[in-house]
């Protein structure tokens, strides 16, 4: 299934929308993380369903395509399916540049 995924620096943690969640035809294993509230994301009151594992495929300039992994913690009423992380930018050494006139690239490393 194909998504566009959002890099989001502002978000500490990974993040899965629950109806997109819900709605995968092959479902990752729900795991138990830590206890954490959201804040400016979602209602005062959402709780995490847990997360999950997802593989996120990158095609490169090449045309070679990557798989990567993610931890994203299940959430429910988000805008966007899958938010990509602070977390997510350490682990792969992501470097966003952006360019009114040539777009924006991700670089890893």
């Amino acid at each position: 299934m194909e998504v566009d995924l959002r890099l989001d620096s502002c978000t500490d943690v990974s993040l899965v929308l629950r109806e997109f969640y819900d709605s995968m035809q092959f479902k990752p294993r729900l795991r138990q993380g830590l206890k954490m509230k959201l804040y400016q994301l979602t209602e005062k009151d959402t709780s995490l369903s847990g997360y999950v594992v997802l593989p996120v495929y990158v095609v490169m300039e090449s045309g070679r395509t990557v798989e990567l992994e993610v931890e994203a913690y299940v959430v429910p009423g988000m805008t966007v399916p899958i938010l990509l992380g602070e977390d997510f930018h350490l682990n792969y050494e992501l470097t966003v540049s952006r360019n009114v006139e040539e777009g924006t690239f991700v670089q890893f490393g």
